[in-house]
C-alpha cells in the first residue's frame, strides 16, 4: 500500500468460498486495524506489545508492516486471526450484495478507475508531504534540542524517550496547521 498512498498501510486479502455455493467465490480485504482488533481478543496483551513495538520505531505513518512483522516475530498467528474475522465478522450475504452491485456497474469501471488514481494521487502527495515534513522537523528540533542542551543528551535513556515523546505530541498538530496553510497559499497564489 505504500507505492499507493504514501504510508506504511496493511490490507489482508483473503478469497471466500461460501459454503451453500462453492463454486462462487468474492475477495475479502480487511485492514490491520480489524486484524489487530481481533488479535487483542485471541492473544490478550497484544496490544500492549505493539504500543511498545511503535515506541521504538522511528520516522512518522501507520508503519504497520513493521509492526506485522513484529507480531509475526512474536509467533501470533495472523492468518488463523484472519480466519477468525471472517469467520465471525464478514456478512457473506452483504459481501454477495456488494460483488453482484459491482457485476452490474462493470461498465462504469473504467471512468471510476480514473477518478480514484487522480484521488490516490493527491492522497499520496498530501501524506508524503506530511510524513517528510514531521520527520524533518523532528530531526531538526531533535537536533536543536541535544545542542542547546547536552544534558539531555548525557542523562537516562528515559529522557531521550521523553523527548521523543514530547516531539510526537507536537509535531503532527505544527505540522497540519502548516500544511494547511500551504494549501491555502497555494489557492491564493497570484
Amino acid at each position: 500500500m505504500f507505492e499507493d498512498f504514501g504510508d506504511d498501510l496493511v490490507y489482508f486479502n483473503s478469497t471466500v468460498y461460501p459454503s451453500d455455493k462453492p463454486d462462487l467465490t468474492f475477495p475479502v480485504i480487511l485492514p490491520f486495524k480489524t486484524i489487530r482488533k481481533q488479535a487483542e481478543k485471541m492473544f490478550p496483551g497484544v496490544e500492549a506489545i505493539i504500543r511498545q513495538a511503535k515506541s521504538h520505531l522511528t520516522g512518522w505513518g501507520p508503519q504497520e508492516s513493521v509492526i506485522v512483522k513484529e507480531m509475526e516475530a512474536l509467533g501470533i498467528d495472523l492468518e488463523a486471526i484472519v480466519l477468525q474475522v471472517i469467520a465471525t465478522k464478514v456478512d457473506m450475504k452483504k459481501e454477495r450484495m456488494r460483488i453482484d452491485a459491482i457485476d452490474a456497474c462493470l461498465d462504469q469501471m473504467p471512468k471510476m478507475f480514473e477518478t480514484f488514481e487522480i484521488l490516490v494521487a493527491a492522497s499520496k502527495t498530501e501524506t508524503i508531504t506530511y510524513n517528510t515534513l514531521c520527520a524533518q522537523f523532528e530531526k531538526l528540533l531533535t537536533n536543536e534540542v541535544v545542542n542547546r542542551f547536552p544534558v539531555i543528551l548525557n542523562s537516562s535513556s528515559d529522557c531521550i524517550l521523553q523527548l521523543r515523546q514530547v516531539l510526537a505530541h507536537h509535531i503532527p498538530a505544527l505540522v497540519s496547521d502548516l500544511t494547511k496553510l500551504i494549501s491555502e497559499a497555494e489557492k491564493k497564489k497570484i
